[in-house]
């Protein structure tokens, strides 16, 4: 099966958006028509030049290896809804995780906090010690398989490599499965994975995400046996991780140990909801009463002066004479920000955070207007309209937010996007917005309505930029594949 938007699936499955792909095969946004709820729909490919039994045989582990996850009942465990065949080849349905990888979060954030990782890799040793208890082995684990969805962590792909190795077995007999970099010096002998090979897995995960780099560089399965590179940033977390690596899979300690070491430093994040809307809603934004922010001292300040460039030549303003009752520092977000944008008329300033809210203050005063919370994820961006009157905002939760910024209240939500949105702008008018993100899509909306006017592909990686023409004619874009990219945005509107 290698199929195309808008196939039906098992005679009830739409597919609607290709959203991954991978060696295994091609993961699908689907509609289950029968239900009317959306699922993901994994797209299994079989290599060719396998004859009749040998198809046979791989589609019975397929659907056994799908049905034996389906018995998995944990939060952090992707809920595996169905496994149907379709034109000779399976397909497995699953809950739909609106959230971003593990893996894209160490791409964009480089290492993380000893709290984040803490708190992440304890919700995955639970869900795998569940599933070690059923007698199954994730075989796979790795920050790809990792999404992160509000406070929800989840775990993908349970059964996947054991399909894959199935597959393999016909066309490479004794091959290694499982990622090298992340998987078990026992897997990369051609042992079968254990338990243990998980819980390895879950270190050489980790320690990246803590350390900001893989546990080995090294190109060779000999190599990649070796001990891993020293500990620098794993603080407290050093020997949890350091066991859970150990060579040998008996001195490795089980999920239920390494969570109770963890447990001093994991904290979980306030239960949230994933998302559920198409289109418009207002269904979960709330807005939290101005709290006064804590302002220092004017002598945060540098005394020493600095330079504006200006037209059509440079003017030296002397930081020392900055107005001695203006703020120097914002205080009260709870965790990194990652977006600012000041208003038209420079009186209010915009914050979004990792905390998964955005924050409004005052520039006059350094005091919060009003704290906004609807994403159920990190905010990455943030821009004001041209007349100051509403922000938008774009989140690792795949959503756009327009807000009013008189009140604070949500004007609404859209989306489309399937990864973090990482940039907003609105054209000169106001009445189209700009989004980039992670899925490698810009995507055009009208902002009365909340449609999407246009969905623009070219760049091959995350589109982390978007800016209209100051005559609103041409959008440029920019993208971690190195590309900028010019658009016309001269296109006939929705009607």
């Amino acid at each position: 099966m290698t199929e195309t938007r808008g196939v039906l699936v098992g005679g009830r499955y739409r597919l609607v958006e290709l959203i991954g792909r991978g060696g295994m095969g091609r993961l699908w946004r689907g509609r289950d028509e029968t239900l009317h709820r959306d699922v993901a729909v994994k797209e299994v490919l079989f290599p060719p030049g396998l004859d009749g039994g040998q198809l046979e045989v791989l589609l019975r582990r397929v659907t056994h290896e799908a049905l034996t996850s389906a018995g998995l009942n944990h939060p952090g465990i992707v809920t595996v809804h169905d496994v149907v065949e379709h034109n000779g080849a399976p397909a497995i349905v699953t809950e739909l995780v609106a959230g971003r990888s593990l893996a894209a979060m160490i791409r964009h954030q480089g290492r993380l906090p000893v709290g984040e990782v803490a708190r992440i890799s304890a919700a995955v040793l639970d869900a795998l010690a569940v599933a070690h208890r059923a007698g199954v082995v994730h075989r796979d684990l790795k920050p790809d398989n990792i999404l992160i969805s509000g406070g929800r962590v989840v775990l993908t792909d349970f059964g996947i490599a054991a399909v894959a190795a199935a597959i393999m077995a016909p066309t490479r007999p004794g091959g290694v499965m499982g990622t090298p970099f992340y998987a078990a010096p026992e897997q990369l002998e051609g042992k079968p994975a254990t338990s243990a090979s998980d819980l390895w897995a879950v270190g050489a995960t980790f320690y990246h995400a803590v350390e900001g780099e893989r546990p080995s560089t090294a190109q060779s399965v000999a190599t990649l046996t070796h001990s891993p590179r020293p500990f620098r940033h794993a603080g407290p977390l050093e020997d949890v991780l350091a066991g859970l690596l150990a060579k040998d899979p008996h001195q490795r300690p089980t999920a239920e140990d390494a969570i109770r070491t963890l447990a001093p430093y994991s904290a979980p994040l306030p239960a949230r909801r994933g998302p559920d809307q198409n289109g418009w809603t207002t269904t979960h934004a709330q807005t939290v009463p101005a709290t006064p922010a804590v302002i220092p001292p004017i002598s945060a300040l540098p005394t020493d002066g600095g330079s504006v460039a200006g037209s059509p030549s440079v003017v030296t303003v002397p930081l020392s004479d900055f107005p001695k009752d203006r703020p120097t520092a914002l205080i009260g977000h709870a965790r990194a920000v990652f977006s600012v944008a000041f208003s038209p008329d420079g009186r209010t300033l915009a914050t979004g955070s990792a905390d998964d809210t955005v924050r409004l203050w005052d520039v006059a005063t350094g005091r919060t207007i009003a704290t906004l919370a609807g994403h159920e994820g990190w905010v990455e961006s943030v821009a004001f309209s041209p007349d100051g009157r509403t922000l938008a905002t774009g989140g690792a939760d795949h959503e756009v937010w327009l807000w009013d910024t008189e009140t604070g209240s949500s004007i609404g939500s859209f989306a489309g996007h399937t990864c973090a949105v990482f940039s907003v702008a609105f054209s000169p008018g106001g009445r189209t917005l700009a989004t980039g993100s992670a899925d490698d899509t810009v995507r055009l909306w009208d902002v009365a309505t909340g449609r999407s006017i246009s969905i623009l592909t070219g760049h091959t990686e995350d589109v982390f930029s978007v800016a209209f023409s100051p005559d609103g004619k041409t959008l440029a874009t920019g993208s971690r594949d190195s590309d900028v990219r010019l658009w016309s945005t001269m296109m006939p509107r929705p009607s």
